[in-house]
């Protein structure tokens, strides 16, 4: 895939000089993590990057990936994620369900809108843990749209997600 460098606030991070991330997950076409800054006394950040699709379709879509942040005093939490796209209507609708070791639980959904290759929304919490004012930003990755991925953050958690496509759109 060759993303080797981040981009966060405007720094270049290059992930082949030995940075510490602690989990990264990468698909074909872009990746997401948690990476430690190297400036900040060793905070963490989270991130999605990938490369910028190239012809945005016109039908239907449904994506299924995963997602992982941090919630609390730094608990790390993962699970798995669903998005329904009408990119005809510029409209994306997504839940995260959390994984709590004997299966997964509802964590929250969210409904956006979708600009150009990029999508924003708001979510509703469906547990407690996920806080409220819950707010997701992504973009759309390959020359397809075949990924997506993006970052998550309310008053208790915050994290990054990606997906890939599991069915072919309308064109």
């Amino acid at each position: 895939m060759g993303l080797t460098t981040l981009v966060i606030d405007g720094q270049s991070l290059d992930l082949a000089a030995g940075r510490e991330i602690v989990k990264s997950i990468e698909y074909e076409y872009s990746r997401y993590g948690r990476v430690k800054l190297p400036t900040t006394g060793g905070d963490w950040a989270l991130f999605s990057q990938g490369h910028d699709v190239t012809v945005l379709p016109t039908g239907k879509a449904t994506y299924e990936g995963d997602f992982l942040g941090l919630a609390g005093l730094g608990e790390g939490i993962s699970g798995i994620t669903h998005f329904d796209v009408d990119f005809a209507n510029k409209k994306i609708d997504g839940r995260f369900e959390r994984d709590v070791k004997v299966g997964y639980t509802p964590y929250f959904r969210f409904s956006g809108s979708i600009a150009g290759n990029k999508f924003e929304g708001k979510g509703t919490s469906e547990d407690y843990s996920a806080g409220s004012n819950l707010d997701i930003k992504g973009r759309f990755y390959g020359p397809n749209a075949e990924e997506l991925g993006g970052i998550y953050e309310s008053d208790a958690v915050k994290g990054a997600f990606g997906a890939s496509q599991i069915n072919k759109q309308d064109r």
